[in-house]
């Protein structure tokens, strides 16, 4: 989306067919984000980068693949991470 794009331009944009959905509005961010970069998570009540998940056992969004999760256990990710 164009900074230039008035507000109709990219309602326009976001409600066409032809985009195949791929932003919405975030009112987290309080701005247009993509589908492709951006998730919403139901249980922290805010958009977050794709590559975060929700960790059950600290109940904080994570960043990357390491589990178990860097906030809960540091010492077994330490752990972890000294045998990659």
């Amino acid at each position: 989306v164009d900074d230039d794009w008035s507000d109709e331009e990219v309602v326009e944009h976001c409600t066409s067919g032809d985009t195949g959905a791929s932003c919405y509005w975030s009112f987290c961010q309080d701005m247009l984000v993509g589908t492709m970069c951006t998730w919403h998570c139901r249980k922290c009540k805010e958009c977050t980068d794709w590559r975060e998940w929700h960790c059950a056992t600290c109940d904080k969004c994570q960043y990357g693949v390491s589990i178990p999760c860097e906030k809960c256990r540091p010492l077994d990710f330490a752990k972890r991470m000294e045998c990659s």
